[in-house]
């Protein structure tokens, strides 16, 4: 087992890669009164679409999500939620664009909470019948979205930005892909992207690491290793254009929200690495949108806001910057978001008090195991390792380099979405 340094933060990760593949990260908490640990396997809703062997394959959307479910069957008559339970374990997963997730939060048993955390990954049960139990529950939870009124927002906002993107479809899919999906598309999913050397284990709480780890390598004696074909995400190719300038739709909302997101090409900016250039467009935008700024301050006080937020995204084809404004003049709040990227502004001790704001909220963040594995995770799923250099490289990002960027950044390309009330 290994123990590397995190720099710049006195923290330590135990690394060890299992004989079947599968990659271990611990990392110890003894302030804490609990243990987090999650199973991570590189497989999101955007993966409906992947290479392999040069060959694209399609599958229906929403079926990672799909897979999350009932991955937490154990057998016919048992599922992991129940023995969890009984441990006086919290157990809950999620799937995002990249990754699913499984996590628990445990404080003892610790061997049967980490044996049954790796059965959901590596053996669940997954026949006919649970399949199709699991399918109502499911439609049933699109059903309740398709009636949220922010989630529609949300994505009615994806759908007019992206041409091809995958990053169109929802994490639960179309109601239509749902009802289709079959054992065996679950199945073959599993058999393709459910193997060790796609999968990384994080433990971080008040372990003994020494003897955590001898622990999930016993476990893992149970899972052999299996061929794996490492597979890619596949993108159609993407025009630089939104796809639909504007939009309308109606829902349940008193007052009218509107989401306006900048489409911007990566291209255009010198930085090659995407965390990199997402820490820099993170502070341009705290600068300039965030809670203690001009902008923000104005909006409060002239226009009576009644939410106000600004996000950003970076992927290898696109930056978006996106608004999320609550205001019956939602068109003027917009003419003056344009103006304010036409004129972005970070002084210099600006950027140096952001900078120092956020090594120290990194730091904070070492007290808290669910952020701790979250910084892993996060990391894991845009590379293959982790990156134990990740503050050195931010806080060595220089002025130049945010000027560079706002120099680039062309808010001419744009798509709006208003909700308004029925």
């Amino acid at each position: 087992m290994q123990k590397k340094e995190i720099k710049g933060l006195n923290e330590y990760l135990y690394y060890e890669k299992a004989k079947n593949g599968l990659e271990i990260y611990l990392w110890q908490n003894p302030n804490s009164h609990n243990t987090y640990a999650s199973i991570n396997v590189k497989y999101g809703s955007s993966y409906y679409r992947y290479k392999c062997n040069n060959k694209v394959v399609e599958n229906k959307t929403g079926i990672a999500h799909f897979l999350e479910h009932v991955s937490f069957n154990l057998s016919k008559n048992s599922d992991a939620s129940a023995v969890f339970n009984k441990l006086g374990t919290f157990n809950n997963a999620y799937t995002d664009n990249k990754n699913t997730c499984y996590y628990i939060v445990y404080q003892d048993n610790e061997q049967k909470n980490l044996e049954t955390l790796l059965q959901i990954a590596f053996n669940p049960y997954i026949s006919e019948e649970n399949v199709e139990k699991e399918k109502g529950i499911i439609i049933e939870e699109k059903r309740r979205s398709l009636n949220n009124p922010y989630y529609n927002l949300y994505y009615k906002a994806m759908e007019n930005l992206y041409h091809f993107n995958n990053y169109r479809a929802t994490t639960l899919g179309t109601l239509e892909d749902i009802k289709s999906i079959t054992n065996k598309d679950l199945n073959d999913v599993h058999n393709a992207f459910y193997n060790p050397k796609n999968m990384k284990l994080v433990v971080c709480g008040n372990i003994d690491p020494e003897k955590t780890m001898e622990t999930i390598l016993k476990i893992l004696k149970k899972y052999p290793e299996k061929k794996y074909q490492k597979k890619k995400i596949y993108f159609p190719k993407e025009p630089l254009t939104v796809l639909k300038k504007s939009d309308i739709i109606y829902g349940n909302v008193k007052i009218p929200k509107a989401k306006i997101s900048y489409k911007l090409d990566r291209k255009a900016f010198k930085i090659k690495d995407n965390k990199r250039l997402g820490y820099i467009i993170n502070i341009i935008m705290k600068c300039n949108f965030g809670i203690t700024s001009e902008f923000r301050e104005k909006l409060e006080l002239n226009d009576k806001v009644n939410s106000f937020s600004a996000s950003s995204m970076v992927d290898n084809d696109n930056v978006i910057l996106s608004f999320n404004i609550e205001n019956d003049n939602y068109q003027r709040i917009f003419n003056k978001i344009k103006r304010q990227l036409k004129h972005l502004v970070v002084t210099k001790s600006d950027y140096i008090a952001k900078t120092h704001s956020i090594k120290a909220a990194m730091i904070a963040d070492f007290e808290n195991n669910e952020v701790v594995a979250d910084i892993i995770n996060s990391c894991l799923t845009d590379n293959d390792n982790f990156d134990y250099n990740i503050l050195n490289k931010y806080m060595t990002v220089k002025y130049k380099d945010v000027i560079d960027v706002i120099l680039n950044i062309d808010s001419s390309n744009y798509s709006i979405v208003v909700l308004m009330p029925k």
